[in-house]
């Protein structure tokens, strides 16, 4: 289905209805990968929707050997990540994403909504803006689910993961399970909040001008 110059509307399931997220570190690890290989491949994406066993995508591609090469990497590392978390073996993924590519300015239109109301469609929220995990708040408020202070009044714990997270995105490694448990661990809840928001934000893949 890809067309040059047309948006394509991603869609990856978990084979039999296999949930793919169960906590925070879940979305993250998640969230991370796909960022770091949007990065590595120059992948222009507009929007993602991680649900609970679905994840939707919303893309520009060059080509369609990057997209594949993108669904690729992203659901091959979670599932070893994954597997490795949970002792379980074998595919996750169905062994196909399906796409749709959407050209003109009406069905793009659509095509964001539906991303980015998928959740509210399927009961998770009331609004789109209170799920965290369409990103579609972080377009209005860089901390929309922590209170934001400088970081310099931070403890000591929040401060060396705030570091840590840095260095990882800026050699394009994403976050795993042991480093996410450990930076995690000693960090209260509005501690792990704050630290969440920050990772979404310095990760942050999407084109937002574009979109």
């Amino acid at each position: 289905g890809f067309r040059a110059g047309g948006v394509m509307h991603i869609y990856q399931r978990t084979i039999s209805g296999f949930n793919l997220f169960y906590s925070l570190t879940d979305f993250l690890v998640f969230y991370t990968i796909v960022s770091s290989q949007a990065r590595k491949l120059k992948l222009c994406l507009l929007g993602m929707c991680l649900m609970i066993d679905h994840v939707h995508f919303l893309a520009f591609p060059d080509n369609l050997k990057q997209l594949s090469r993108f669904m690729s990497a992203c659901t091959s590392l979670y599932v070893r990540e994954f597997n490795a978390k949970t002792g379980r073996t074998g595919c996750l993924f169905e062994p196909r994403y399906g796409s749709a590519v959407k050209m003109d300015s009406k069905k793009i239109r659509s095509a964001i909504a539906y991303l980015f109301n998928n959740p509210v469609e399927k009961l998770l929220c009331r609004r789109a803006e209170e799920y965290r995990w369409n990103f579609l708040a972080y377009l209005l408020d860089r901390h929309p689910f922590s209170v934001q202070k400088p970081l310099s009044s931070c403890s000591e714990r929040l401060r060396k993961a705030v570091h840590e997270v840095r260095r990882c995105h800026d050699v394009d490694h994403y976050l795993s399970y042991a480093q996410l448990r450990r930076l995690m661990n000693n960090l209260n809840n509005d501690e792990k909040e704050m630290l969440t928001d920050y990772i979404i934000n310095i990760y942050w893949p999407f084109d937002k001008e574009l979109l």
